[in-house]
């Protein structure tokens, strides 16, 4: 219950060692954003705070967002579930140290990738185009 409040209030889960697995989880509950850090970090820590600037807009579209960084994994927003980085660089194809932003919707597939930092606006079009969200939107 805690950690599910904390979640939904803060945006963040428990320290990642608390719960593991991988994006099938999260399949039918949440939109996921996965952010492979490029080796200075940089752009990485851009797009990421970029996104954070506006939590609500995060929550609504039911986004969690991880960042992966060499074999670590930080569950940045949404989800307690933390995926093992080989599993999320195999399932999203990203090599170690390529910077990406890679968004999965509900369905569990792959929507967009993008390989340069990416204004939320735009990500937040796409999302809001997609026909689960309209569906959303207007219920």
């Amino acid at each position: 219950m805690l950690k599910s409040l904390m979640t939904e209030i803060f945006g963040v889960g428990p320290h990642p060692e608390e719960t593991s697995g991988n994006l099938h989880d999260l399949q039918w509950e949440k939109r996921v954003l996965v952010i492979f850090s490029d080796p200075a970090g940089t752009k990485s820590d851009s797009q990421l705070r970029a996104l954070m600037m506006d939590r609500d807009a995060l929550r609504q579209r039911d986004l969690a967002i991880f960042t992966v960084d060499g074999n670590d994994v930080r569950p940045e927003f949404g989800s307690d579930v933390v995926p093992q980085a080989h599993t999320l660089r195999k399932e999203l194809g990203c090599a170690p140290g390529t910077f990406a932003v890679v968004l999965v919707g509900k369905d569990g597939h792959v929507k967009s990738r993008f390989d340069d930092v990416v204004d939320p606006d735009v990500l937040f079009a796409e999302i809001d185009s997609m026909p689960m969200r309209q569906a959303e939107i207007h219920r």
